[in-house]
């Protein structure tokens, strides 16, 4: 069973430094771990927190290790699951609080997989084999009720394939598999009896077009939609989040920019009403009179004069940063949109060729019961399992490439007329990744207040914003949480994320190695995962930067 170190209840006080402000760190979980090992992922929920990890146990061999807590972080249930040799986990989905995992082997001649459903409202797991896939490469996959949708790649074309949990039929989809054609996102909505399938395809040499297909959950074709393409004739559509706005109608929120070069020049908006009719904005730079906010002030307004003169000039305004659309927040009288921008040393990403907005980062621990959290990238691995691959040998900050480099997150809110109302940018400086994940997290707490929050390591930068009056705050906290007897000695490398939850309730994670001392007096090392419940609320703090 889970080894708990220790269970906090009561509420710390984290100080920020050099200052007397504080938050609240209202319930502490503590797990031993080991830093060799893969690190537990987190799924926050609407009644507590969801955990899982698979490892190697010394005496009983490879172990699924699955828990689930309450509000406070009580766990109420866990499991350990064993696990068939060989296999590695390959994804997760999260659908009506059953946990489903994929596992895989792969060997020169052939691949063989099988799927474990967690039900935490029964307390029981069950296997299913399926091994009667198409011989495939596998991306994604999603569940929707009994409905397994398993996305792959055959030959550069891209296979979708439906397996049913009830009877173990497996049905292949129609109108998907075009030679290298892209499946760029999986995506339904809880309040729809379908799903949707957003596809990249090559119609002639070097000419793309878009289109969402829909599907019934027995596999039937209900529609196919061709996306309109942006007027400009030397314009694409770069990257995208697909999602279903409160009326159901579905919008591609995302950015455009120039044909064949890392060339953005703004984003896009493309509602797609019931019929198929489509309904196209189009934002660019000048849109954004605070897009340039997160530089020094007077770096700026020289740029922001500059892109006011090429305004004059009726030139079109272009940024060289990768430009990726992370988390759109629905509200009744607006919608908040964020995004980031960062430079690559990774010369494989180029979201023209599939490598989209990391889809996974931007909604997992968001509260909603259909949570997709399986993201692919290159290589046939998932994003959480390419950091456990080198999070068994990375425990501290050195000797780890960076491949990204994060320069700005941006905000902006649009009213009901899809009419800009308000932006502002950070700085997302010193964070690096090495996967192009989301850094940044963004709530709405009322129209006088909106947060900000990243993290680097157990630092947290904080931003509140007043989008009424304009003002922006700034603050830096240190999160430790330890005993008077407890030191920290250090931290595992990429293991540290804040995303929010509920209200003004955000969930942190980290792995770290502590030094403490023991009933004896003696002084011992032991590594421990810990998920703190944070509040975090503008009253609580004295100001720092402007």
């Amino acid at each position: 069973m889970l080894n708990k170190s220790t269970v906090f209840l009561s509420c710390f006080l984290l100080f920020i430094q050099s200052t007397f402000a504080q938050i609240e760190i209202e319930n502490k979980l503590d797990l031993d771990v080991k830093f060799s090992e893969s690190d537990f992922i987190t799924i926050n929920t609407y009644e507590g927190v969801i955990g899982f990890r698979s490892y190697v146990n010394q005496s009983k061999g490879p172990i699924l290790e699955v828990f689930a807590t309450n509000k406070g972080l009580d766990i109420t249930k866990s499991y350990q699951v064993p696990l068939q040799t060989y296999y590695s986990m390959v994804g997760y989905y999260l659908f009506d609080l059953k946990l489903y995992l994929i596992f895989e082997k792969r060997d020169l001649s052939e691949t063989k997989r099988y799927l474990i459903e967690a039900d935490f409202q029964e307390q029981r797991t069950k296997q299913y084999s399926i091994d009667n896939l198409t011989e495939m490469i596998l991306r994604n996959f999603m569940v929707i009720d009994r409905k397994v949708v398993l996305q792959g790649e055959l030959d550069q074309s891209p296979v979708l394939q439906l397996f049913d949990l009830e009877n173990g039929e497996i049905t292949t989809l129609p109108g998907i598999f075009f030679y290298k054609a892209k499946v760029l996102q999986l995506h339904h909505d809880k309040n729809i009896d379908y799903f949707n399938v957003l596809i990249r395809k090559e119609v002639i040499n070097k000419v793309y077009e878009s289109s969402l297909i829909s599907f019934d959950t027995n596999g039937n074709l209900i529609r196919e939609i061709t996306l309109n393409n942006p007027n400009e004739k030397k314009m694409e559509y770069i990257e995208s989040i697909l999602f279903s706005s409160d009326n159901l109608d579905e919008s591609l929120i995302g950015t455009y920019g120039q044909k064949k070069k890392s060339a953005y020049y703004g984003y896009y908006q493309n509602t797609i009403e019931d019929f198929g009719n489509q309904n196209i904005q189009f934002f660019n730079l000048y849109k954004f009179p605070k897009f340039y906010n997160y530089l020094p002030e007077r770096k700026a307004k020289r740029l922001t004069k500059r892109l006011e003169r090429k305004k004059e000039n009726i030139k079109s305004p272009k940024l060289k940063p990768l430009i990726a659309v992370r988390k759109i927040v629905e509200h009744e009288d607006y919608q908040l949109v964020y995004s980031e921008t960062f430079t690559s040393r990774d010369v494989l990403y180029y979201p023209r060729r599939g490598r989209y907005a990391d889809y996974s980062a931007l909604r997992m621990g968001s509260i909603t019961p259909s949570l997709v959290a399986f993201n692919p990238i290159p290589r046939g691995l998932t994003r959480g399992d390419s950091y456990r691959l080198h999070a068994g040998s990375e425990t501290f900050t050195n000797n780890f490439i960076e491949n990204f480099r994060y320069v700005s997150g941006h905000l902006f809110l649009k009213d009901k007329e899809d009419n800009i109302i308000w932006d502002d940018a950070v700085s997302l400086k010193p964070s690096g990744s090495h996967f192009p994940i989301k850094i940044g997290e963004v709530n709405i707490m009322n129209e006088n207040e909106l947060h900000h929050i990243y993290n680097v390591e157990n630092n947290l930068f904080i931003h509140f914003f007043n989008p009424i009056n304009g003002t922006k705050e700034k603050y830096e906290v240190l999160v430790t949480g330890l005993n008077n007897n407890e030191e920290l000695v250090g931290i595992k490398r990429n293991s540290s994320k804040i995303v929010h939850w509920y209200e003004d309730y955000y969930l942190f994670s980290s792995t770290q190695r502590i030094r403490y001392t023991d009933d004896d007096g003696n002084r011992s090392l032991k590594d421990i995962f810990s998920l703190y419940k944070v509040k975090i609320h503008r009253d609580q703090f004295n100001q720092i930067e402007r």
